[in-house]
């Protein structure tokens, strides 16, 4: 699958990362124009990492459970 950027792939950090990760377990890979990010490839598990992160940061701000 290939999408311009993350955000127009998903509307928040948690709907990423969560088809980000189902796609994946299915062996779909994902190509973020933008970012130059293949999921399937070891830069891309970096890049979801941070991703996960970054969610982490805005769910403690807002108090939401991933």
């Amino acid at each position: 699958m290939i999408t311009k950027s993350v955000r127009r792939f998903a509307g928040n950090t948690s709907d990423a990362l969560n088809c980000i990760c189902r796609l994946k377990a299915l062996n779909i890979l994902i190509i973020f124009e933008k970012e130059s990010v293949n999921t399937l490839e070891a830069s891309g598990e970096i890049w979801t990492s941070d991703l996960m992160g970054e969610a982490g940061k805005t769910a403690g701000i807002r108090g939401i459970l991933l």
